[in-house]
Parts: C-alpha cells; sequence; structure tokens
C-alpha cells in the first residue's frame, strides 16, 4: 500500500511503528519510534539497489521530500554518483567546522614565543623575543592574517619571502624580497614559520608536512648571493683608532659606560659582560669567573656552554670598584633587581659618534658610505692588534674572546688556559686603549 498525503505522514509519525512506507515514486517514510522518522530515496546505481536519506520527516513536508526526490533522480540519471557526492559535502561541511574551531596561526606563533620566555630552564632573553615578533609584525602577518595552520600554503610562504612589490607598496617597502634583500631576515624568518608549522602538523592542526621547510621551499626561492648568503662582518674600528674612540668613551660614566668599557677591554660577547655578579669577581686570583649557563637567568652565558675565566686588569680593578653594589648584578640596572638594559651599551656608543666618526671603512653600506662600528666589531679589533702589534700566539687571544680552539683531543690535552699569558696580553691592550690621554666629552 502506497501512502499519498501529508496527513497520513503525520499519522504514522504519531503512531511510530517502526517500518519502512512507500509513498510513491521511490520515496519512504522510515519510522523509527513516536515522532521520530526520516525520509528515504530508494535508487539503483550498477544494479544495486541504494537508500539515500532526505532529511527528518518531522520537518520535512511531503511536498518538500518528493521534490528532493525529483532532484536526486535527474542527477542519477545524469550518471551522478549522489552518495558520494553527499559524503563529500558533509566531509566539506565538517572540515569547515574543525577550521572554524582551530586558533589561527597568529595564535600558536605568539603562544610559542610566551612560552619560550617563560620558561625556567633557559627561557629566552628579551632581544630574541623581540626579533620572533618583529619577523612576525613585519613579514608573517601581512601574509598570513587570520588563516590557520591548516590553511597556510607554499604560496603563502614565498609571498613572506619573496614578496614583490605592486601599486600599493610604498617605495621603501620592508617587505620587498626579503629572501635577497635581508637574506639573514628572510632565513631565520622561513626558519621561524617552519618551527611552527611543523609543530602544528604534529599536533594535527594541519594534513600535511609544513610547506616552510627548507627541503621543500629553497629550490623555489630566487637565487642568493655568496656574500649575502655568509654575512658580511661586523663593522669594526681599525685598532689603530682605538685609542682615540676610548679617550672618548674615558669621559662617560654610569652603568652603560661601564658596560661598554668592559666590553672593549675583555673583547668578549655582550652577555658575558651584560649579566656579571658581583660573586664572580675572584679577588684572590684577579679573574672573572663567568658560568657557561647563568644560574639566575637559566640561560648560556657563553657560546659553547663553558665556563669562561678573565683576568682582571688594573684599569678593570679601578672601573670595579668605582661602581655602587646596589644588588647582585655589576651593572645594575634602573628597574629592581635587574641589571642595565641589553642594549645601553649599543646606545652609548651610537651617541658618541658625534666625536668620531667610528666607522669600519672596509664594509660599506648600500650608499658606499662606511658602516658605523658595531658592538660586536670590538672582539675584532681587538684580534686584529694582538695578532699586529703583539707575538702572543693566536691561540692565546682565541681563548680571551672565548672561541673553541683545537680539536676534541687537543681539548683533552691542553689542560690550561693561557692565564698568565691572557693577563700580559690584556694589559698591554689596555695600555693601548690609554694611549692617547684624554678628551673633553659631553654625553
Amino acid at each position: 500500500m502506497a501512502y499519498t498525503t501529508d496527513a497520513q505522514r503525520k499519522q504514522l509519525l504519531k503512531d511510530g511503528k517502526p517500518g519502512m512506507y512507500s509513498f510513491g515514486q521511490k520515496l519512504f517514510l522510515k519510522v523509527s519510534g513516536e515522532g521520530k522518522g526520516s525520509w528515504v530515496y530508494r535508487y539503483q546505481k550498477d544494479g544495486k539497489r541504494k537508500n539515500l536519506g532526505l532529511g527528518a520527516a518531522a520537518q520535512i513536508t511531503l511536498a518538500k521530500a518528493r521534490e528532493l526526490v525529483e532532484q536526486s533522480a535527474a542527477k542519477v540519471a545524469a550518471g551522478t554518483d549522489i552518495a558520494a557526492e553527499r559524503k563529500a559535502t558533509r566531509d566539506e561541511e565538517k572540515k569547515q567546522r574543525a577550521l572554524a574551531s582551530e586558533p589561527p596561526f597568529e595564535k600558536l606563533y605568539l603562544a610559542h614565543i610566551e612560552e619560550q620566555e617563560s620558561k625556567t630552564d633557559e627561557p629566552w632573553n628579551p632581544s630574541h623575543a623581540r626579533q620572533w615578533r618583529t619577523s612576525w609584525e613585519m613579514y608573517i602577518a601581512p601574509v598570513f592574517g587570520q588563516k590557520t595552520a591548516r590553511q597556510i600554503t607554499q604560496k603563502d610562504v614565498l609571498e613572506v619571502l619573496d614578496h614583490k612589490c605592486g601599486r600599493n607598496c610604498p617605495d621603501d617597502c620592508p617587505r620587498s624580497q626579503v629572501w635577497i634583500n635581508k637574506h639573514e631576515s628572510g632565513r631565520r624568518t622561513r626558519s621561524r614559520m617552519d618551527i611552527i608549522l611543523t609543530a602544528a602538523h604534529l599536533k594535527g592542526l594541519r594534513d600535511d608536512e609544513s610547506p616552510a621547510a627548507s627541503k621543500t621551499i629553497a629550490p623555489l626561492l630566487p637565487e642568493v648571493s655568496k656574500k649575502k648568503k655568509e654575512g658580511e662582518n661586523h663593522p669594526a674600528l681599525a685598532y689603530k683608532d682605538a685609542a682615540k674612540f676610548w679617550a672618548a668613551l674615558d669621559q662617560c660614566t654610569g652603568a652603560d659606560a661601564a658596560y661598554l668599557k668592559l666590553l672593549v677591554m675583555t673583547g668578549v660577547r655582550t652577555k658575558e659582560i651584560w649579566w656579571l655578579k658581583w660573586d664572580e669577581l675572584d679577588w684572590d686570583d684577579m679573574v672573572i669567573r663567568i658560568p657557561g649557563v647563568d644560574p639566575v637567568m637559566k640561560q648560556r652565558r657563553t657560546k659553547n656552554g663553558k665556563p669562561h675565566i678573565l683576568p682582571i686588569t688594573p684599569e678593570m680593578e679601578r672601573l670595579f670598584k668605582s661602581l655602587p653594589q646596589r644588588n647582585k648584578w655589576v651593572l645594575a640596572g634602573s628597574k629592581r633587581d635587574q641589571p642595565v638594559n641589553h642594549d645601553a651599551a649599543y646606545l652609548l656608543q651610537k651617541r658618541l659618534q658625534e666625536f668620531g666618526p667610528w666607522v669600519d671603512k672596509n664594509i660599506l653600506d648600500e650608499n658606499g658610505k662606511p658602516k658605523p662600528i658595531s658592538i660586536h666589531g670590538w672582539r675584532s679589533t681587538f684580534y686584529d692588534w694582538a695578532l699586529e702589534k703583539t707575538d702572543v700566539p693566536e691561540i692565546c687571544v682565541s681563548l680571551q674572546v672565548g672561541h673553541v680552539v683545537g680539536t676534541s683531543v687537543q681539548r683533552r690535552y691542553r689542560r690550561t688556559n693561557l692565564d698568565d699569558k691572557r693577563r700580559e696580553l690584556m694589559e698591554k691592550w689596555e695600555r693601548h686603549l690609554k694611549s692617547r690621554g684624554r678628551l673633553k666629552v659631553v654625553v
């Protein structure tokens, strides 16, 4: 018996007797209980009978159900696999719902920075975290926007690294082909994208592997000149001009001046001096004992993670004894129980440019002018002076600046840090710095 009216649909649902009830034209009402039922379209595909659900019978009238049957029948006649089409539609809807619930790439990226900053074991320093945020704000955000990790494609990554400016870009667009024009920034930005996208893949927030992986993206990026790929040297002052610079610096006082003076006098990396603490000064042996990993900041102090011992010269002794002991930090900052600002030495050196200029004549900017010296460049200035003006073996100079010297076998046999030779070397360097006398300087 075939049912033909909408009233019969309602009655069958009210009765709730389970079964399949034909309404003609291959349309059936499947009742599973009182008030519970669904419309079913029965058709044949490749000689097999199949059923296609059309929706809840309580909400869909008989007229609407017949309309849905007509649409489905037309698709079957045209050769469409309506079951596969339905599945694809549902899968797409499911995917879109999942995308809507997933966090955007931005949230994953910034959460990674915050996680690294808050670690108790070797947390990121402020400078490193700032560089990550700059990569996001300047290069990545304009392209990725609010996309999720799953939505980011190789095309997006290429747009970040090889952006070609159009009409809407300013003349000095900072995003213009960063892979070529600022290769070091481009290289780091690619690495940072890859870290977050790889983590997203492992967490199930991405279907395929990171499109920013070097092996994947490198062949698609423009060739970078060997000079840019290797990176330029840090601009450094010629050692012949070091005494003139010191004469200007020697007039400056305060924690920032002490910071820069110690970097110039020792030739070590900034973190070794920036986080210097009073209990690291060994007055009995007249040395500074720098730990490989800082016990307070939980980060490496030295690049190789090994302790570094520096001789205290007479000028360094006078400098240390002139500084107030306000807390554990030798270079105490304005904030409570914090060292001086990381960039304090750089900012002071920049202000001292008016008494120079202090430039590296061998390294030119894009306009052909010598570049101003960098803080890191003082290591090179000291190194050149030591090799040119003293008879000290190069291993002694390398140990002073914190380089790893020799093979692993040689290092196992070498039990000395050449402390006496290095003390003699640093006292000579100190005399060289002070050889010009004093200049009248107001900073």
